[in-house]
């Protein structure tokens, strides 16, 4: 599941006819022979005669090879992480001030990705001191999209009544996008990509069977 959020200019009126969209993955294409490095990497669309975003790593704090990855488009920074898994909240903290620092430059900025904390509740008791309160500390000035347009909505991306591959009962909101924005307004949000797609692809016995499993 992911998140997708569309942003527009004052006024209402999108950038180049449509809203951006910032979802919980960030995908740049590039040409033939261009290799993604710890640099930044730029290139010119010769069909649109205008450059791609800037793309960039950053390192984080991380035992499990875990970087930021951002994309500055004009007027609008996009970033997207996967915070470090399992019952690491304090290396995620960290995380966060990095990803908090790395974004400072920019008035409008966006921070996508898999957090790996709920909004709610922590993924196992105690539930005080919560874990999301990471974000109050580490991003003071951003805002959960979520939570700001949808608050009567649970908005739950981990969900184990939805997807049978989970192995036991779970639900939980590890998926965010967070905004700093100046000159944007976050117009909407949704879900994607929460609904089976295996009528899309060739499924193993093994996979189908695991599908028509009871959900947890």
């Amino acid at each position: 599941v992911a998140l997708a959020v569309a942003l527009l200019l004052p006024g209402g009126r999108p950038r180049g006819g449509g809203p951006v969209v910032a979802g919980a993955a960030w995908l740049v294409k590039f040409g033939p022979r261009r290799r993604l490095d710890r640099g930044a990497v730029r290139r010119v669309d010769a069909r649109a005669a205008r450059p791609l975003p800037e793309v960039s790593f950053h390192d984080l704090p991380t035992d499990m090879c875990r970087r930021l990855l951002l994309a500055e488009l004009p007027g609008l920074a996009v970033a997207t992480v996967h915070l470090e898994s399992l019952a690491n909240q304090r290396k995620r903290e960290a995380q966060l001030r990095v990803c908090h620092r790395v974004l400072a430059a920019h008035p409008d900025a966006v921070l996508v990705g898999d957090f790996n904390f709920d909004s709610e509740r922590n993924f196992s008791p105690p539930h005080q001191p919560l874990d999301n309160e990471a974000l109050g500390r580490c991003m003071p000035d951003y805002t959960d999209v979520w939570s700001a347009l949808r608050p009567s909505d649970r908005g739950v991306t981990f969900d184990s009544q939805v997807n049978p591959f989970i192995g036991s009962f779970e639900q939980m909101r590890y998926d965010r996008v967070v905004a700093k924005l100046r000159r944007w307004t976050a117009a909407s949000i949704d879900l994607v990509g929460n609904e089976p797609v295996d009528h899309l692809v060739d499924l193993s016995g093994r996979e189908r069977a695991e599908l028509e499993r009871p959900t947890t």
